[in-house]
């Protein structure tokens, strides 16, 4: 399910958004310009009596380039993209309802690397039905 998570995310971003690098789940690129999704960690979901499932996912969206300018308005335009609400992500293999999307951590500077690179990153907590396997 993370991964058809990720695929949706990485789907919505690159049709809503003109970005200049392709979202990668991974590290980050160490010499390139670069936009990284990351899951990170997050609370238990809810499993409830007719055995649906409502999960948390929290994960980190990480983007670096070599101008401040292009970095800062990507990290805030996907911020503004990922602030979703019920049904506006779906999977392609509908594993999944999803409920919502809304920003965790606001954009902030995290570093600046030895190539001048910078680095900014955001983090988000989304809520998902996990739909039962027929």
């Amino acid at each position: 399910m993370r991964k058809a998570f990720f695929e949706a995310v990485k789907t919505h971003l690159e049709t809503e958004l003109d970005l200049f690098s392709a979202v990668r789940m991974s590290v980050l690129d160490i010499d390139e310009e670069d936009i990284v999704f990351r899951f990170t960690p997050s609370s238990p979901g809810i499993r409830y009596m007719d055995k649906t499932v409502t999960k948390n996912i929290v994960f980190q969206i990480l983007v670096k380039h070599s101008d401040r300018l292009t970095v800062m308005n990507t990290i805030e335009h996907i911020a503004e993209a990922l602030e979703l609400s019920d049904g506006e992500l779906s999977p392609e293999d509908g594993s999944f309802s999803f409920t919502q999307c809304e920003i965790y951590t606001e954009p902030s500077e995290v570093d600046i690397t030895a190539k001048k690179l910078f680095i900014w990153s955001a983090m988000f907590r989304a809520e998902i039905h996990k739909n039962k396997e027929e």
